[in-house]
């Protein structure tokens, strides 16, 4: 289901597109259909997206867009290049495809889980496939300057987390295949 204002109709084909080829993807990747529709709010300007209220509190400039699992929502601004736009939909829809996966579409679980921001976000950037050359370059000048955590460490927050655990989910996909991606 998705929701817009009407001046941003005109783009409501391309954002329908772009998350039904990210379901399908995400889908058979990890051999799971989401049981309950979801809903998509999008934005025609980031301006727009910081203002929502679909989310309790301010909205800090660097969220591109998020998930709302428990409510099987993703909230996104659509002023991205086409190519920014389906990676932006497939990180937040993995998100959304993790709250059923692992926690079962409950949020006491969830909340409680403890998942590490590495593994949920370095997933969703995997399937996103949301990794540039900057960000492979913050990876190895932490390689070579000894900085990267032991995978079970606690603490792995912001912008590393989305990094390490892409690297992690790469490794995963290189060493033992695709499928285990899923498994993991």
């Amino acid at each position: 289901v998705i929701y817009f204002y009407d001046r941003e109709e005109p783009q409501l084909q391309k954002v329908a597109s772009f998350a039904e080829s990210a379901y399908d993807d995400i889908s058979r990747a990890l051999n799971f259909q989401i049981p309950k529709p979801i809903n998509i709010i999008y934005y025609g300007t980031h301006s727009e997206f910081e203002q929502t209220n679909t989310m309790p509190g301010f909205l800090p400039e660097n969220i591109g867009a998020f998930a709302l699992p428990t409510r099987n929502r993703m909230v996104l601004p659509i002023d991205v290049p086409d190519a920014g736009l389906q990676k932006l939909i497939s990180h937040e829809l993995t998100h959304v495809f993790q709250f059923e996966i692992l926690f079962g579409g409950n949020f006491i679980r969830a909340y409680t889980s403890g998942a590490p921001q590495w593994l949920t976000e370095g997933m969703a950037s995997y399937f996103a496939s949301d990794e540039d050359s900057r960000d492979k370059m913050v990876l190895r000048d932490a390689v070579l300057s000894d900085r990267v955590p032991e995978i079970s460490q606690r603490g792995i927050y912001g912008f590393f987390a989305y990094r390490f655990g892409h690297a992690v989910f790469d490794f995963i996909a290189a060493e033992w295949g695709k499928d285990a991606v899923r498994d993991f």
